[in-house]
């Protein structure tokens, strides 16, 4: 019914409309994920964009590769990849859906979450060798969001290097898995989470 690579690769100004979201690093025992946007990333990350690995000379490319990974093309070809699609490739990856609550479980809390999320957006999960986990709308195909992991941002600017097409790597390529959890004992809708989780394999040592 839908190609995800196709949705994207149509999308109006993928780089400023795209809901992307990245990692933070830190002591925080919780650090929320921030907008992967020039403005709002770390210093660190806007160094890691900076030069092509970590052992390179920093150049001014950086918010320019930031661009790039969100969807801007207008420097591919010359000096970045020229990409056939937006989306990364996927190899180990397999693909998860999530639509309403299962009502798989009893109780007055779950009972109050399950109708909570009864008729929530159907979405389907992947991730990819573009450094993101992706989540689509799964009657249409249109992306809801991505993240990218907080280890990976010393491997990000690599995916604009016009060598990437013969020196592969893998970004996010560990398998997913999706269910739902009690999280807390508040007799709340709360109590109750639909959680995914997956890891990054060959990316690197995280989930």
């Amino acid at each position: 019914l839908w190609s995800a690579s196709a949705q994207l690769n149509v999308m109006t100004s993928p780089a400023s409309n795209r809901n992307i979201v990245v990692g933070s690093t830190g002591s925080a025992s919780n650090p929320a994920a921030t907008n992967f946007t020039w403005d709002a990333i770390s210093t660190q990350l806007k160094s890691d964009l900076g030069k092509l690995n970590p052992t390179a000379t920093g150049d001014t490319r950086g918010q320019q590769r930031l661009n790039y990974i969100r969807g801007d093309r207008s420097l591919e070809g010359n000096p970045f990849r020229v990409r056939s699609s937006l989306l990364g490739d996927i190899v180990n990856s397999n693909v998860v859906y999530s639509g309403a609550a299962t009502g798989a479980f009893t109780g007055t809390a779950y009972t109050a979450f399950n109708d909570q999320y009864k008729n929530r957006t159907p979405s389907v999960f992947v991730v990819a060798n573009d450094g993101m986990l992706h989540s689509f709308n799964a009657n249409n195909g249109n992306e809801l969001f991505a993240y990218i992991p907080s280890w990976l941002g010393s491997k990000l600017a690599a995916l604009t290097d016009t060598s990437f097409i013969n020196n592969h790597k893998n970004y996010v390529d560990g398998p997913l898995t999706i269910g739902e959890a009690q999280v807390a004992n508040n007799g709340a809708a709360s109590d109750w989470k639909t959680v995914l989780t997956g890891g990054t394999g060959g990316g690197g040592s995280g989930i």
